[in-house]
C-alpha cells in the first residue's frame, strides 16, 4: 500500500507515459524524486505487475498500472486509498492508544490520521475534490454488482404494498427511488437528507427521469437524530446508514423512526448481516471483515452479526421484531424488515 501511495503522491502513474518508456532518469526528474528511490520503489511495485522495465535504466505501464491511470473507476479508488484510507490505516495503533474505548465517530483512526475533531463526512465536505472524488468512488462501489440496487427492488414484497408511501432516510439523491419507482409504479417516495444532497437530488431527479418517475418522488430537509416528520408511513427504508454509527447513535436513529411508525408499518434496513465465522466462503467472509475493519477506522462504527440488528431494536421498542431477513442471491447485504409485534 505504502509504494502505491508514494507512486500516486508523486504522480508517477500520470507522468510514465501510456505508450512507449521513459528513462528513469528523466522521470525523477519530472516528479522531483530521487533516482535511486524511484527505482527502488518502482521495482519492487513490478513484482505486483505495477510498471514494467522494457530496458535497463527505463520504466513504462504494466497493464495493471495502465489501467490504474486510465479507467476513471481504477484510477479514483487509488487515489482514495492512497490519500485517505492508507494514512487512516497507519494510524489505527496511535487513535486506539488515545482513545482506547471511545466509540465516539470523532475519535476515530481517521481523526487521528487527519488531526480533526470532525467526522469524516463533516470533514470531507469542506474539501470539495475530496468530497467529489468520495461521490464517485461510491457510486462505483454502489453499481458493483454485490451492491447493485436491483438486490433492493427484488428483497422485499414491494408489490405486495399496492398502493403506498415509502419514505428513504438519508437516501441521497434518489438512486434506491428512483430504481422503485420504475419497477413499482404504484409507490410514491420521499426522499430526506440533509439540505444540500436535498437541493442537489431535487434538481438530478427532475433532470435526468420522466414526469412519471419524477412526479412520485419528493425531497425534505431531515436530520435523523430528531423525530421522524412523516406518521404512518407504509415503509421507512434506511439503507446503508447505520453501519456508520456506534450502538447509542444507531438506536437513536432508529428510535426517532419507530416513534412515528403506525401500526401496519414496516422499517426496512438494508446493510450487511455479518455470518458467523466459517459459515460463508472465505471469500465473501473476507470482504465483509474488511468492511467492518473499515468501519472501524472510519467512524468507530461497525458492520453487524443478526444479534447486533436484534440487540439494538431490542433497546429500541420492545414491540420491535424481525418480520424477515432476506439475502438477495448474488448481494452482500441483506434486507431486515422490521414490524411492531
Amino acid at each position: 500500500m505504502e509504494i502505491l501511495r508514494w507512486m500516486s503522491h508523486f504522480k508517477i502513474f500520470e507522468l510514465v507515459p501510456l505508450e512507449g518508456k521513459i528513462s528513469y532518469t528523466e522521470l525523477a526528474s519530472k516528479a522531483g524524486v530521487s533516482e535511486l528511490r524511484l527505482k527502488t520503489l518502482a521495482r519492487m511495485g513490478m513484482t505486483n505487475h505495477l510498471f514494467a522495465e522494457p530496458e535497463p535504466g527505463f520504466i513504462a505501464h504494466s497493464a495493471t498500472s495502465a489501467a490504474l491511470v486510465t479507467n476513471t473507476r481504477f484510477s479514483d479508488q487509488r487515489v482514495w486509498m492512497t490519500s485517505i484510507i492508507a494514512p487512516v490505516i497507519a494510524s489505527m495503533v496511535t487513535a486506539h492508544e488515545r482513545w482506547p474505548d471511545s466509540t465516539a465517530p470523532n475519535k476515530a483512526a481517521f481523526n487521528a490520521a487527519f488531526n480533526t475533531d470532525l467526522r469524516m463526512y463533516e470533514y470531507i465536505a469542506k474539501q470539495p475534490d475530496v468530497y467529489k472524488l468520495f461521490g464517485r468512488v461510491m457510486d462505483a462501489i454502489a453499481t458493483s454488482p454485490k451492491s447493485d440496487l436491483k438486490h433492493l427492488v427484488s428483497g422485499f414484497d414491494w408489490a405486495g404494498l399496492g398502493k403506498a408511501n415509502v419514505v428513504d432516510i438519508g437516501g441521497n439523491i434518489g438512486h434506491s427511488c428512483v430504481k422503485l419507482a420504475e419497477a413499482f409504479p404504484d409507490l410514491s417516495f420521499i426522499i430526506q437528507d440533509i439540505p444540500h444532497v436535498v437541493e442537489e437530488g431535487a434538481k438530478v431527479i427532475k433532470e435526468n427521469n420522466e414526469a412519471s418517475i419524477a412526479n412520485r418522488i419528493q425531497f425534505q430537509e431531515y436530520d435523523f437524530f430528531q423525530k421522524q416528520p412523516v406518521v404512518g408511513a407504509d415503509v421507512y427504508l434506511l439503507r446503508q446508514i447505520f453501519h456508520n454509527w456506534d450502538f447509542e447513535n444507531s438506536v437513536k436513529i432508529l428510535k426517532n423512526t419507530v416513534e412515528s411508525m403506525g401500526q401496519n408499518s414496516h422499517v426496512l434496513i438494508m446493510d450487511f448481516v455479518v455470518p458467523e465465522p466459517g459459515t460463508v466462503s472465505s471469500v465473501n467472509e473476507r470482504v465483509l471483515r474488511s468492511r467492518d475493519v473499515g468501519m472501524m477506522q472510519l467512524f468507530n462504527s461497525l458492520e453487524r452479526d443478526l444479534e447486533g440488528w436484534k440487540a439494538i431494536l431490542e433497546a429500541v421498542d420492545s414491540r420491535l421484531k424481525i418480520n424477515a431477513v432476506n439475502t438477495p442471491y448474488g448481494s452482500f447485504m441483506s434486507v431486515i424488515d422490521v414490524v411492531l409485534g
